[in-house]
């Protein structure tokens, strides 16, 4: 890990089982943090994230056509299944690097954090608008985590099209469940004042 401002981070996704990390020969787990991630990385981060539920064969068949086969087959398939990630032409092309922008709408997807925080009347990162994100969906789901503050940006700027690693994943990823669980608490608590 070259950086230890993503330790934390990277070490609750261990911890939880959502990254693996990988062994070497005497049995000690690296995580190549800096390194860019991967959609089927995602795919196994969210999926592992979301209690891993069951695929049937039937989703399996439905995947994308270039997941089968893939190490994350089966992740992938879910991620097709739920509607969280619909491909390009039947692919999804497991083996690219994810951008910012594309995990964003994805986290805000799979954890349902648009519940979470209103976004009418906040302001965006100043590199996020109708011209250099064109979707909508991924403009609040960025602005979602925004005001979550799971991303603070550099300098005011979020860099949507830029892929992203995998320690600023894990950061992403640890921060939303952070954030989520919280708003448990905070609901639970409320639940029992009234």
């Amino acid at each position: 890990m070259r950086d230890a401002q993503f330790k934390k981070d990277i070490e609750t996704l261990l911890v939880r089982n959502i990254a693996t990390g990988v062994k070497d020969a005497n049995g000690k787990v690296h995580f190549f943090g800096d390194h860019n991630v991967t959609r089927g990385q995602v795919a196994a981060f969210l999926f592992r994230v979301a209690g891993k539920p069951n695929v049937s064969s039937d989703d399996l068949q439905n995947s994308f056509v270039d997941s089968k086969g893939h190490q994350f087959e089966y992740e992938i398939a879910w991620l097709r299944k739920e509607g969280f990630a619909a491909g390009i032409d039947g692919k999804l092309y497991p083996d690219s690097t994810v951008k910012r922008e594309e995990l964003a709408k994805l986290i805000v997807k799979v954890l349902n954090l648009g519940e979470l925080v209103s976004i009418a009347d906040q302001k965006n990162f100043s590199d996020v608008d109708d011209k250099t994100v064109v979707d909508k969906a991924v403009r609040e789901a960025i602005l979602v985590l925004k005001e979550l503050k799971v991303v603070g940006g550099v300098d005011g700027k979020f860099y949507p099209a830029t892929s992203i690693t995998q320690e600023q994943t894990a950061k992403i990823i640890a921060g939303a469940l952070e954030r989520k669980q919280h708003h448990k608490c905070l609901c639970c608590y409320n639940f029992r004042k009234h």
